[in-house]
């Protein structure tokens, strides 16, 4: 439809942001129209839309609203990457250091090198906030027949799961027993639809 490549793009941003808002049958409508997230007039125009926003486009940005709660206008626009932008979400969980800085789960987690799942786990176990972000991953050493090794080594060495294995030293396995215990298939009942566990 365009020659310029980047006036393309930027077309199906525009026209992404407009379904979103105005079309209740968008699969994400519901997180933006029906919310009452709108569109300011003027960019109900794409030549306008590309005229305010050209400027700081390249292919690879994503359009994102600074304010969350306020709807797509020029003042509340920006070109991100897909990373900022998933920082930028409702649904994120902000932790604040003893030294005053915020970040989500995810961005302290890419900081720290931690997995944003075990920083989640520990805050929902009621941890003070530093503590869930800087205290580094626990190694779990397993002794078995004057051997030891961490979990995670003894789990690639028998091919049981480490999260297998946790559970079940976590349930009063012996060590060697939960290493050695070749993890059982899922039984179903007979009608079952065996992808659903």
């Amino acid at each position: 439809m365009y020659s310029d490549p980047k006036k393309a793009l930027m077309r199906n941003s525009w026209q992404a942001m407009m379904s979103r808002c105005y079309k209740p049958e968008h699969r994400n409508y519901k997180r933006y129209g029906a919310r009452g997230i709108a569109v300011a007039k003027p960019w109900h125009k794409f030549s306008q839309f590309f005229s305010d926003m050209q400027a700081h486009f390249a292919p690879g940005l994503w359009l994102d609203r600074i304010d969350n709660a306020q709807g797509y206008s020029l003042g509340n626009c920006r070109w991100v990457t897909p990373t900022e932008s998933q920082n930028n979400k409702t649904n994120n969980r902000l932790v604040t250091s003893a030294s005053g800085e915020t970040k989500t789960v995810a961005m302290w987690a890419r900081h720290v090198g931690a997995h944003r799942n075990l920083i989640l786990d520990r805050l929902n176990r009621g941890w003070p906030e530093d503590e869930a972000i800087f205290t580094p991953p626990a190694r779990r050493l397993l002794t078995i027949d004057g051997i030891t090794k961490c979990l995670n080594e003894w789990a690639r060495a028998s091919g049981v799961e480490s999260g297998t294995l946790w559970a079940r030293l976590d349930r009063g396995w012996p060590p060697k027993k939960a290493v050695s215990t070749p993890v059982r298939p899922m039984r179903r009942k007979k009608g079952q639809n065996r992808y659903l566990t």
